[in-house]
């Protein structure tokens, strides 16, 4: 749905908690600057309010990677438990996290992260 731009078909695959990316698909999508163009039209026409798709929001979490979405949801738990002390406020960590940008957690297969990949992608 997202390298043909079919936004209908994302928003009900959204509704149903469907829509979620896998490593090996932000790997195809960062593969070539035409899938990252496509990327980026589809996610600004689904989030037209967000300037910066690239970093994390809470509204983007679902077209993030499995494992940036898996590392982000362990922090935020880790840092939420009872036993754990209040270092700074929940909408502080929100904007922490929002300097995450797209892949930080995502590895190629290579021993690259797509992080690293992306940045001279999207250039």
């Amino acid at each position: 749905a997202i390298l043909k731009k079919d936004v209908e078909s994302l928003q009900a695959l959204r509704a149903l908690d469907g829509a979620m990316l896998s490593d090996a698909t932000v790997n195809v999508l960062l593969g070539s600057q035409r899938n990252v163009k496509h990327f980026e039209v589809v996610l600004r026409e689904f989030h037209p309010s967000i300037d910066n798709v690239w970093n994390w929001k809470k509204s983007l979490h679902w077209s993030f990677p499995q494992s940036d979405r898996e590392t982000l949801n362990w922090l935020w738990h880790t840092l939420r438990r009872p036993s754990s002390p209040d270092i700074m406020p929940e909408e502080l960590w929100l904007r922490v996290f929002s300097y995450v940008g797209r892949s930080w957690w995502v590895h190629d297969g290579e021993g690259t992260t797509c992080r690293e990949t992306s940045s001279r992608v999207v250039t």
